[in-house]
């Protein structure tokens, strides 16, 4: 096994000498970690949500069908944003669309954190 600076003399060799990257690899992997942590958001929320079917249809009044057709609208909405994401990120950048979205995500997820009347 190779060390870390072989690995990327062999990168530049492949790229005739040019670096593929400005990123160090310790860079490299804080970027990976950060949005490894940022995706598991997304499947949180559902899982979270799944183990109190039962109750919020009970709090609520309502049928667990109904609940369960806010879970099946999360899924879709969850399935078709990234197209629309992915756009929006090639157009204005990435790090703006992250930073929005994910402030997005926290705001709507602030009310469940206040205490209910």
């Amino acid at each position: 096994m190779g060390n870390e600076n072989d690995h990327q003399a062999h990168d530049e060799e492949a790229n005739n000498g040019e670096k593929y990257s400005g990123f160090t690899q310790a860079q490299k992997r804080w970027i990976i970690a950060l949005v490894a942590f940022a995706g598991m958001f997304s499947p949180l929320s559902s899982f979270i949500y799944y183990p109190a079917i039962h109750t919020i249809a009970l709090d609520l009044a309502i049928t667990i069908t109904l609940v369960n057709l806010t879970i099946t609208s999360y899924m879709i909405v969850s399935g078709i944003t990234p197209a629309i994401v992915g756009d929006l990120a090639d157009m204005a950048g990435r790090r703006p669309v992250y930073l929005a979205t994910f402030l997005i995500y926290f705001v709507a997820n602030v009310p469940s954190l206040l205490p209910m009347e």
